[in-house]
Protein backbone atom coordinates (compact mmCIF):
# COMPACT_ATOMS: atom_id res chain seq x y z
CA UNK A 1 0.00 0.00 0.00
CA UNK A 2 2.91 2.36 1.17
CA UNK A 3 4.42 1.49 -2.36
CA UNK A 4 1.89 2.40 -3.94
CA UNK A 5 1.26 5.52 -2.45
CA UNK A 6 4.49 6.59 -3.08
CA UNK A 7 4.51 5.56 -6.96
CA UNK A 8 1.04 7.65 -7.11
CA UNK A 9 3.02 10.66 -5.29
CA UNK A 10 6.26 10.37 -7.70
CA UNK A 11 4.11 9.97 -11.02
CA UNK A 12 1.93 13.12 -10.27
CA UNK A 13 5.30 14.87 -9.10
CA UNK A 14 4.06 15.44 -5.53
CA UNK A 15 7.12 15.35 -3.65
CA UNK A 16 7.72 19.06 -3.92
CA UNK A 17 4.48 19.77 -1.77
CA UNK A 18 7.33 18.96 1.23
CA UNK A 19 9.13 22.08 0.60
CA UNK A 20 6.18 23.81 2.17
CA UNK A 21 5.81 22.32 5.44
CA UNK A 22 8.55 23.42 8.07
CA UNK A 23 11.40 21.59 8.68
CA UNK A 24 10.52 20.48 12.38
CA UNK A 25 7.25 18.68 11.60
CA UNK A 26 8.92 16.80 9.25
CA UNK A 27 11.90 16.00 11.68
CA UNK A 28 8.97 15.07 14.76
CA UNK A 29 7.10 12.96 11.69
CA UNK A 30 10.26 11.01 10.99
CA UNK A 31 11.34 10.29 14.56
CA UNK A 32 7.79 9.06 16.07
CA UNK A 33 7.89 7.16 12.75
CA UNK A 34 11.72 5.39 13.79
CA UNK A 35 9.97 5.06 17.68
CA UNK A 36 7.48 2.90 16.33
CA UNK A 37 9.31 0.90 14.29
CA UNK A 38 12.06 0.36 17.10
CA UNK A 39 9.86 -0.53 19.41
CA UNK A 40 7.73 -2.68 17.08
CA UNK A 41 10.66 -5.14 16.42
CA UNK A 42 11.86 -4.85 19.67
CA UNK A 43 10.25 -8.30 20.18
CA UNK A 44 11.85 -9.68 17.24
CA UNK A 45 15.59 -8.69 18.53
CA UNK A 46 14.44 -9.95 21.65
CA UNK A 47 13.18 -12.85 19.97
CA UNK A 48 9.87 -13.00 22.29
CA UNK A 49 6.43 -13.79 20.72
CA UNK A 50 4.06 -10.33 20.01
CA UNK A 51 1.50 -10.67 22.28
CA UNK A 52 -2.27 -8.78 22.12
CA UNK A 53 -4.32 -8.55 19.14
CA UNK A 54 -4.50 -5.97 16.03
CA UNK A 55 -7.75 -4.30 17.98
CA UNK A 56 -5.06 -3.21 20.89
CA UNK A 57 -3.33 -0.26 21.24
CA UNK A 58 0.06 -0.45 20.06
CA UNK A 59 1.49 0.92 23.71
CA UNK A 60 -0.60 -1.79 25.01
CA UNK A 61 0.71 -4.43 22.44
CA UNK A 62 3.83 -3.50 23.26
CA UNK A 63 3.90 -3.61 27.35
CA UNK A 64 2.08 -6.82 27.03
CA UNK A 65 4.92 -8.06 24.73
CA UNK A 66 7.61 -7.13 26.99
CA UNK A 67 6.40 -8.62 30.09
CA UNK A 68 7.86 -11.23 28.72
CA UNK A 69 11.20 -10.38 28.47
CA UNK A 70 12.20 -13.26 30.69
CA UNK A 71 12.15 -16.02 27.59
CA UNK A 72 14.58 -13.49 25.46
CA UNK A 73 16.10 -15.73 23.09
CA UNK A 74 19.82 -15.50 23.58
CA UNK A 75 20.58 -16.68 20.02
CA UNK A 76 18.50 -14.42 18.41
CA UNK A 77 19.15 -11.35 20.90
CA UNK A 78 23.79 -11.85 19.56
CA UNK A 79 22.55 -12.52 15.95
CA UNK A 80 20.78 -8.77 16.25
CA UNK A 81 23.09 -7.07 18.42
CA UNK A 82 25.96 -8.25 16.18
CA UNK A 83 24.27 -7.22 12.88
CA UNK A 84 23.43 -3.57 14.68
CA UNK A 85 27.65 -3.74 15.57
CA UNK A 86 28.63 -4.83 11.98
CA UNK A 87 26.22 -2.09 10.37
CA UNK A 88 28.35 0.69 12.89
CA UNK A 89 31.68 -0.44 12.19
CA UNK A 90 30.67 -0.23 8.58
CA UNK A 91 29.60 3.48 9.03
CA UNK A 92 32.31 4.35 10.99
CA UNK A 93 35.06 2.53 8.45
CA UNK A 94 33.18 4.65 5.57
CA UNK A 95 33.31 7.94 7.67
CA UNK A 96 37.03 7.56 9.11
CA UNK A 97 38.82 5.49 6.40
CA UNK A 98 36.54 7.43 3.70
CA UNK A 99 36.03 3.93 2.16
CA UNK A 100 33.48 3.91 -0.57
CA UNK A 101 31.07 1.49 1.04
CA UNK A 102 27.13 2.29 -0.19
CA UNK A 103 25.56 4.83 1.81
CA UNK A 104 22.17 2.77 2.06
CA UNK A 105 21.23 2.89 5.68
CA UNK A 106 22.84 5.73 7.26
CA UNK A 107 23.22 9.65 6.36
Amino acid sequence: MVGVIQTVISLLRLGDLTKYVSHAVIVGFTLGASVLLVLDQLKNLLGIPAVGTGADHFLKRFWLTIQHIDQTNMPSLYIGLGTVAIALALKWLNVRMRLRFPNCCWG
